[in-house]
C-alpha cells in the first residue's frame, strides 16, 4: 500500500493552521471576515482545480448532492474555527477538528459501510473521547478566563467537532459511490457552490448593516486592500484543497479505521509544535494530558 499520498496529506493539513491563525490576528474576527475568508479561500481552490482539471467538470446528481453538503458544513467549520481561536489556543481547535474528522467517518464506516472495529479500537475511541474532557478543564491565559467566554469556546469546538467530521463523511461517502466524479470534479463543485453561498451570506449581512448605496462604494482601492489577505488565505486553500484531495485519493484503498487515526495523530502532534513556535502557544498541563490521550487512543485504533 502506498502511503506517499497520506504522508503529504498529514503535513499540508498541519500546514493549513499557520494561515488560518494569521488571517484570525489580522481581521476583526467578525462574521463578515469569516465569511470572507471562505469565499476567498473557494475562489483560490476554484481555480487551483479547474487549471489541473484542464477547464473541464463533470456533474452527476449523487456528486452535487454531496458537495452541497460538504460546501455547508465546510462554510460553518471555517467560521467555528476562526471564532474559537479567538477565544482559545490553535492546538484546541485542531485536536477538536481532527477527532471529529476521525471519529464520526470511523462510525460511518462501521455503522454503514461494515468496515470491521474490534475491542481495542473501541477502546482508542473511549481515550480520545476523554481528551474532550481535559480540553474542558484546561485553563486559557488569564484574559480568556471568563466564564461566557469559555462556555461559548467549548461550544464552538464542539460546532468544529461536528463539522469536520461531517466533511469526513461526506469525503468517505464520495470516495466509495459508484455514480460520483473524479476528485478534482468534486472539490470543484464544492468550491463553486461554497462561493455562491458565502457571496449571498455576505451581500444580506451588507444589506442588514448598511444601506444599499453603500454596495456602490466599492473601489479598486478598497479590494487591493484585501489582497494580503488574499494571499494568506491562499496560503491557507494550498494547504487545504491539495490536502484534501490526496485524502480522497486514499480513502479509495484505505478502510476509514486506518486512515483517519494516521491523519488525526500526525497532524495533532504537528499543529502543537506549529502553534508553540510560531504563535507561542505553550500547551497547559491539562492540554497536555489530553493530546496523550488523543495519541493514545489513536494508537489503540491503528
Amino acid at each position: 500500500m502506498n502511503y506517499t499520498p497520506l504522508g503529504i496529506s498529514c503535513l499540508l493539513f498541519s500546514m493549513q493552521f499557520i494561515f488560518s491563525k494569521w488571517y484570525q490576528l489580522r481581521t476583526d474576527n467578525s462574521l463578515k471576515s469569516s465569511l470572507r475568508m471562505t469565499v476567498f479561500d473557494s475562489i483560490w481552490l476554484s481555480v487551483i482545480f479547474l487549471v489541473a482539471n484542464g477547464f473541464s467538470l463533470r456533474l452527476t446528481p449523487l456528486s452535487v448532492l454531496l458537495a452541497t453538503g460538504y460546501s455547508a458544513f465546510a462554510i460553518i467549520c471555517i467560521v467555528a474555527s476562526l471564532f474559537a481561536m479567538r477565544y482559545g489556543k490553535v492546538v484546541n481547535v485542531s485536536l477538536f477538528m481532527l477527532t471529529g474528522g476521525l471519529i464520526l467517518p470511523v462510525l460511518y464506516g462501521v455503522v454503514i459501510l461494515w468496515e470491521s472495529l474490534n475491542i481495542q479500537q473501541g477502546i482508542g475511541i473511549l481515550m480520545i473521547m476523554l481528551s474532550f474532557f481535559c480540553s474542558a478543564l484546561s485553563r486559557e491565559p488569564r484574559e480568556r478566563q471568563d466564564d461566557s467566554n469559555k462556555i461559548r469556546c467549548l461550544l464552538l469546538y464542539i460546532t468544529v467537532f461536528v463539522c469536520n467530521g461531517m466533511i469526513s463523511v461526506i469525503t468517505k461517502a464520495h470516495s466509495v459511490g459508484k455514480e460520483t466524479v473524479p476528485e478534482q470534479d468534486f472539490l470543484i463543485i464544492a468550491a463553486l457552490l461554497r462561493l455562491v453561498i458565502g457571496l449571498v451570506l455576505l451581500v444580506i449581512i451588507n444589506i442588514k448593516k448598511q444601506p444599499v448605496k453603500h454596495l456602490h462604494n466599492i473601489t479598486p482601492a478598497r479590494m487591493l486592500n484585501k489582497l494580503p489577505l488574499f494571499l494568506i488565505v491562499g496560503g491557507y486553500t494550498l494547504c487545504n484543497g491539495v490536502a484534501n484531495f490526496f485524502s480522497l485519493i486514499t480513502a479509495k484503498t484505505m478502510d476509514s479505521s486506518v486512515q483517519f487515526p494516521i491523519i488525526s495523530a500526525t497532524v495533532v502532534l504537528l499543529t502543537a509544535l506549529i502553534s508553540w513556535a510560531i504563535y507561542k502557544e505553550k500547551p497547559t498541563f491539562y492540554e497536555m494530558i489530553g493530546m496523550a490521550f488523543t495519541l493514545f487512543g489513536i494508537v489503540l485504533m491503528i
